[in-house]
């Protein structure tokens, strides 16, 4: 984009591209163009023949270019940021633009946090499992999965809140009179368990 004298922006390509817009058809014509030459090769061979027919040409010796097998092992993204794949800072530079190294390090630690997340979700969702079962959960599995997921600091409250309301739940007595009780608060316990999860795939 460019300045015009008046103020207004002019923008180049539309500029490029006026000349056809004014004649009739042209513009038409030029995208019938394009279209023929993305086909074109399908018509190769036929071409060739009809030439080789024109100039009576009885023999023919044909070499088929093959490009070489490219390697399949994909180039791991932290070496795009070790070698000359990308421009790098200047170290002159006044201008406020991360480096090679910056770029690298804000990828790290948000790819290790992303890494965490997900199997924090997984945990999650072992230890809901392991709780949907209301009227035979398996408490003790729960609490070891819940007790590796109370070391990530970023859920540590809410892990918290899930282990203290089993704590309440098991030391509920067993008695008939205790039964919708018990009944009420392991439906707590699992709907905390599964808010623990959407977050953590969020």
């Amino acid at each position: 984009m460019v300045k015009e004298g008046d103020g207004e922006e002019c923008d180049e390509e539309l500029g490029e591209i006026q000349p056809a817009l004014l004649q009739r058809g042209a513009l038409a014509k030029s995208y019938t163009a394009w279209l023929r030459l993305m086909v074109a090769h399908f018509d190769a061979t036929e071409i060739v023949v009809h030439y080789l027919q024109k100039i009576h040409c009885h023999t023919v010796s044909v070499d088929i270019l093959l490009a070489p097998a490219t390697d399949q092992t994909l180039l791991p993204w932290q070496d795009l940021f070790s070698g000359q794949y990308l421009p790098n800072r200047d170290s002159g530079s006044s201008r406020d633009i991360p480096s090679h190294n910056d770029i690298c390090l804000f990828l790290e630690e948000h790819v290790s946090r992303a890494v965490a997340k997900k199997n924090n979700f997984q945990l999650a969702e072992t230890a809901l499992k392991h709780w949907v079962p209301l009227k035979n959960p398996k408490n003790a599995d729960a609490k070891r999965i819940l007790n590796k997921l109370h070391e990530d600091s970023n859920i540590k409250g809410q892990v918290s809140d899930i282990l203290m309301k089993i704590s309440e739940w098991e030391q509920m007595p067993q008695v008939r009179g205790e039964i919708q009780n018990r009944a009420a608060m392991l439906r707590v316990i699992s709907d905390a368990i599964k808010d623990l999860k959407v977050e953590l795939h969020e």
